[in-house]
C-alpha cells in the first residue's frame, strides 16, 4: 500500500509541475500559438517524466515495479545521501570556493542605486564576504576616511571594479594599500592611494565617479585599472531585487532560480560553463558595451587633460588571447592618441602560475593576497619612473599636475 500511495504521490507531482509549466505563454509563441520553439524543448522531458510517471500504473509495469520496490528504494535512498553528502562537503569545506556565487550575489544585493553611478556601496557599511570583512567609509569607499591633503602629499585615484576593490582579500593586503605604503617608504614623503573601486563597475561608472569626485578628493595622479568586463553594460534603473525574485518570472526562470540555491547544482553549472566556452575568436568592437567602455575612457582622458592630472590605464589580465589583446591594442591606440600612460599587467604576472595568485578555482579572475602584491609592485616602478621625469620640488598639487605631464605611451619596459 504505501508503495502505491508513494507512485500516485510522485505521478501527481509529476503532472502538477507540467501544468504550471505549460501554463506560461511565451513572448514569441509560434508553437501551438503559446509555445516558443526553446520553451517548448524545455517542456518535452517534463512530459516524458508525466506520461512515464503515469505508465507505472499500468499493472504488468507496476508489477514489475513493485517486485523490485526494495532496489528502487534503496537507489533513490542512496541518491538522497550523496546529494546531501555532497552539499554538506560543498558548503562546510567548500574547497573549490563556490561560496563565490552566494557571496558575489549578497555583496551586489547590499550596492545602493545612484543617480550619478548607477549604484555604489553604502556609506560607513560594516560586512563580511567570502570571511572577509569589508567595511567602507563615510563617502562608501572601502577605504580610510579621507583627510585634508597635507604638505607634500602625494594622491593617487584608484578606479576600478572589484579587483581594485580587493575581493576576497583584506583591506590592508589591496593593491591600492601595498601601493600606498610602497610609495611612501621608496619616495620618502607623505603618499595617499584612494581606493574607489566597486564591483562589477565599467569603465562608464570608473570616469563618472572621477567627474564627480575630483574636486573633493584633489588627487595628483589617476590610476584605472581596466578589466576585460569593463566593457558590460550596467544601464539604470539598479534594481537587483528583482534579478532573484521569483515574481514575474517564467516557469524556467523560476526553476533555475530555485535550483541556485544547491550549491552542487552550481557546480554543475560551473563545469558546463567552462566546459561551453566558446574558442577565442577576435574582438567585436561593434559591441554597444566595447564602445561604451571606449568612449569612457575617451572622456576620462581628456578630463584628466583638463584638469592637469595625469592618466595611467593598465590593464589587469592573467592570460593573452584575441579578446584581451584586441581591448588593449585598443587602449594604446587611445593612450598615443590622448597622450595619457598605459601598462599590461600582463608583463608583471605572465611567469606566475594564475592559480597561485588567484582566490579559488572557481573564482579565478580575482588576485588573492600574492596577486596583490604582485600588482602594487609593478604599478609602484610605473609611477616611480613617473615621478623621475619630475624636478625636485614637487609641493602641491597645482605644481604636480603641471610637472607629472603624461607621456605618450609608458609601458612597464620603458
Amino acid at each position: 500500500m504505501a508503495f502505491r500511495i508513494a507512485l500516485l504521490v510522485l505521478t501527481f507531482l509529476c503532472w502538477s509541475l507540467l501544468l504550471w509549466m505549460g501554463s506560461h505563454t511565451s513572448d514569441e509563441p509560434t508553437v501551438f500559438g503559446r509555445y516558443s520553439a526553446a520553451y517548448t524543448i524545455f517542456l518535452l522531458p517534463f512530459v516524458a517524466l508525466a506520461v512515464a510517471a503515469t505508465a507505472c500504473h499500468l499493472p504488468r509495469i507496476y508489477a514489475r515495479l513493485f517486485a523490485g520496490r526494495a532496489g528502487i528504494t534503496a537507489v533513490a535512498v542512496s541518491l538522497l545521501i550523496g546529494w546531501v553528502a555532497a552539499e554538506l562537503v560543498l558548503r562546510i569545506a567548500d574547497p573549490l570556493g563556490i561560496s563565490y556565487f552566494e557571496e558575489s550575489r549578497r555583496y551586489h544585493l547590499d550596492k545602493v542605486a545612484d543617480p550619478t553611478l548607477v549604484y555604489r556601496h553604502a556609506a560607513g557599511m560594516d560586512a563580511v564576504y567570502q570571511q572577509v570583512r569589508v567595511t567602507t567609509n563615510d563617502m562608501g569607499l572601502r577605504d580610510s576616511r579621507i583627510d585634508a591633503k597635507v604638505p607634500d602629499e602625494l594622491r593617487v585615484l584608484v578606479l576600478g571594479d572589484s579587483v581594485a576593490f580587493g575581493w576576497g582579500v583584506a583591506q590592508d593586503a589591496t593593491f591600492p594599500a601595498q601601493l600606498q605604503k610602497r610609495l611612501a617608504k621608496s619616495l620618502d614623503r607623505p603618499v595617499r592611494v584612494i581606493n574607489s573601486g566597486v564591483g562589477s563597475y565599467n569603465t562608464v561608472q570608473q570616469a563618472a565617479f572621477a567627474r564627480a569626485y575630483l574636486d573633493t578628493l584633489k588627487p595628483d595622479m589617476l590610476l584605472l585599472l581596466y578589466v576585460s568586463n569593463d566593457i558590460e553594460i550596467n544601464d539604470p534603473p539598479f534594481d537587483p531585487w528583482s534579478d532573484v525574485s521569483l515574481r514575474g518570472k517564467n516557469p524556467f526562470t523560476q526553476l533555475k532560480l530555485a535550483a541556485w540555491h544547491s550549491w552542487l547544482y552550481r557546480l554543475v553549472q560551473f563545469i558546463n560553463r567552462i566546459n561551453q566556452q566558446p574558442g577565442d575568436g577576435p574582438p567585436d568592437r561593434s559591441f554597444k558595451g566595447w564602445q561604451q567602455s571606449m568612449q569612457a575612457m575617451e572622456s576620462l582622458a581628456m578630463l584628466s587633460q583638463q584638469r592637469a592630472i595625469p592618466l595611467s590605464v593598465v590593464m589587469y589580465r592573467l592570460g593573452d588571447s584575441q579578446f584581451t589583446a584586441g581591448l588593449y591594442q585598443d587602449i594604446q591606440e587611445r593612450a598615443q592618441a590622448l597622450g595619457f600612460a598605459h601598462a599590461d599587467a600582463l608583463e608583471w604576472l605572465k611567469n606566475v602560475d594564475p592559480r597561485a595568485i588567484t582566490n579559488s578555482v572557481v573564482d579565478a579572475k580575482h588576485p588573492n593576497a600574492e596577486g596583490h602584491r604582485l600588482l602594487a609592485e609593478g604599478l609602484s616602478e610605473l609611477i616611480t619612473r613617473q615621478l623621475e621625469r619630475l624636478p625636485v620640488g614637487n609641493d602641491n598639487r597645482s605644481q604636480a599636475a603641471s610637472r607629472l605631464s603624461p607621456p605618450g605611451a609608458a609601458t612597464p619596459s620603458s
